[in-house]
């Protein structure tokens, strides 16, 4: 009896499927970038990525996260179209609507809207 060729072409192409969700959280300008820096890692455990730029105190951030690494770094100045957006990243079976939720209860005065 003959042991199946388990590499075969085809089954070497095959990857498993990531769902991703995107959320779009619109940041308020008026709130410190402490408290932003609060509120995202809230949600770092159950998101892929967080990235965007955010118009703080006179200042403009680019906000990096990917798993539990938080980065909110001084940048040069951006185009009004894209102040105030982070986009989130999470993957299916993540609870980061959930943890969203739970992060604005705790600082409501961080985020405008969510799309």
């Amino acid at each position: 009896m003959q042991k199946p060729n388990l590499e075969t072409e085809e089954q070497l192409l095959q990857t498993a499927d990531v769902i991703l969700r995107k959320y779009l959280l619109h940041i308020q300008e008026e709130i410190k970038l402490e408290t932003l820096s609060h509120f995202l890692n809230m949600l770092l455990v159950d998101t892929f990525r967080i990235k965007g730029f955010v118009y703080l105190e006179d200042t403009w951030y680019l906000v990096n996260a990917v798993g539990n690494m938080l980065y909110i770094e001084p940048c040069s100045e951006k185009k009004e179209t894209q102040k105030n957006i982070l986009v989130i990243l999470s993957g299916y079976g993540l609870p980061t609507k959930k943890a969203i939720r739970k992060a604005m209860e705790w600082y409501p005065e961080v985020v405008l809207k969510i799309e």
